[in-house]
């Protein structure tokens, strides 16, 4: 709550090294990554975007690995791999400056923004694609895995404190 996200994570990967078996360190690191890959208000260079998504992804992925019942990781791996499918729209428009205003514009539509990602940088779509379809795999996944544990805590009584 304080914005000092670097600090945090200094202190959640001194945790996850600490307790190797604490979901909730390694969910919290992936977090932490996404939250400074999404700041629209001090947006990353994209060298660093990709390295934390790359980063928080491996977290995220060994938290789901720990708790395969921790949805929040599962809807933040879905997070950080649209993180990677723009840091693809990023090196094209890093590359090709002029291009800025187009892709800007066209986020605003998805298709309109896959087709341009498609005609822009051709080479790169089915890397972009790749990761949006993944993306929503995870979704999915976090979704199932929600229902799951929502019913198996309501069978047993169990008032969630999020509803």
């Amino acid at each position: 709550n304080m914005r000092q996200f670097e600090k945090a994570k200094e202190y959640y990967v001194m945790t996850s090294q600490m307790e190797p078996n604490n979901a909730d360190s390694f969910y919290s690191i992936g977090n932490v990554n996404w939250t400074l890959c999404y700041d629209k208000q001090n947006p990353l260079p994209t060298a660093k975007k990709a390295e934390l998504a790359e980063e928080g992804l491996k977290s995220l992925k060994r938290a789901v690995e720990i708790d395969p019942n921790y949805y929040n990781a599962y809807f933040y791996i879905n997070l950080l791999l649209r993180q990677k499918a723009q840091v693809v729209i990023d090196q094209v428009t890093d590359e090709n400056p002029k291009l800025k205003d187009q892709f800007s514009i066209a986020s605003l539509d998805p298709k309109a923004l896959d087709s341009l990602v498609k005609k822009q940088a051709s080479s790169r779509f089915p890397e972009y694609l790749g990761y949006l379809k993944e993306a929503d795999q995870y979704f999915e996944k976090a979704m199932e895995v929600k229902k799951r544990v929502e019913a198996k805590a309501e069978a047993k009584g169990v008032v969630d404190p999020t509803r």
